[in-house]
């Protein structure tokens, strides 16, 4: 197979629909169910874009939101595994150095968060006292609208009220009082 599809250029299969020539049948089945029938196994977790091959899906990920399809200790190729196994430092390095980034990514999201909780803050202290302000502003309102007693001046005297008694030998006469507030 090997030597008459690469060596020879044979490529006995071919597909119906475009005429495109293949030369293993697992081949012409993955551009068939790919191109024409537009299956897409392969989703995109990030922005729900889907893939017919894994490797379109791994390329995506990596060159459009800059991260790995998979987690750090998953294999996803041979190649990666291979990589791995010839270069062990790299591998160290390259592990490290994504610890790293996932380290300072959480800690400014904690930072951020703070911030957040700081401004949630000063706006219920903002809102207390507006809120205290307006009660003070009512209360003085209300003060201000009852009737405040009269202070008497030094020239003039206090009011006086007439009371009747009403003992017998005190009918048909009054007494006048004076009143304190």
């Amino acid at each position: 197979m090997h030597i008459n599809s690469l060596h020879k250029g044979l490529r006995p299969y071919q597909c119906d629909t475009c005429l495109k020539e293949f030369a293993r049948k697992c081949d012409l089945l993955r551009h068939a169910n790919s191109v024409h029938k537009e299956s897409k196994p392969y989703m995109c977790p990030i922005c729900n874009k889907g893939f017919p091959q894994k490797w379109y899906f791994e390329r995506h990920v990596a060159s459009v939101h800059k991260k790995s399809a998979f987690p750090p200790n998953a294999v996803s190729s041979r190649q990666q595994q291979a990589q791995q196994q010839t270069h062990p430092g790299q591998h160290m390095q390259q592990q490290q150095a994504q610890q790293q980034q996932q380290q300072q990514q959480q800690q400014q999201q904690q930072a951020q968060q703070q911030q957040q909780q700081q401004q949630q803050q000063v706006q219920q202290q903002s809102q207390a006292q507006q809120a205290a302000l307006q009660v003070q502003q009512s209360q003085q309102a209300q003060q201000s609208q009852q009737p405040q007693p009269q202070q008497q001046h030094s020239g003039m005297l206090p009011q006086q009220q007439q009371f009747a008694f009403f003992q017998p030998q005190a009918q048909g006469q009054t007494m006048n009082l004076r009143m304190f507030p």
